[in-house]
């Protein structure tokens, strides 16, 4: 109600305006949280966030953001983090040479590290 979302909108789209002169992309993904997803309350916007990256970085104009950001995202560890916790992710890893489901994060602290290796490869 005090104007978050057209700060963000605006500061968005200027980013966009900035950085797509220099050849680069912008990509930006928000989520909401929501009270009433009891198990996943704690990572519902974190996780509604991630879909609608999922959902931008598959379409065809970004593939070679995707193929980027799938070779800076080669370990592991981090996708078994991702995967186990946020199953929409699998898309930005590719195809699995192991199988995921028999693996999953054991602790806040390996999801944590996903997260940073995440925002290490987008930059």
């Amino acid at each position: 109600g005090v104007g978050k979302s057209a700060v963000v909108a605006d500061l968005v789209r200027q980013l966009k305006e900035d950085y797509n002169h220099g050849g680069k992309v912008v990509v930006c993904a928000w989520g909401k949280y929501s009270k009433l997803q009891s198990a996943a309350a704690p990572f519902s916007a974190i996780s509604d966030a991630l879909e609608q990256l999922v959902v931008v970085l598959t379409k065809d104009e970004y593939i070679d953001v995707l193929k980027n950001l799938r070779k800076k995202l080669c370990d592991d560890d981090v996708r078994m983090a991702m995967t186990g916790t946020f199953p929409s992710v699998a898309p930005l890893f590719g195809p699995a040479e192991s199988d995921p489901a028999t693996k999953i994060a054991t602790s806040m602290s390996q999801i944590r590290e996903a997260f940073k290796e995440i925002g290490r490869a987008s930059c």
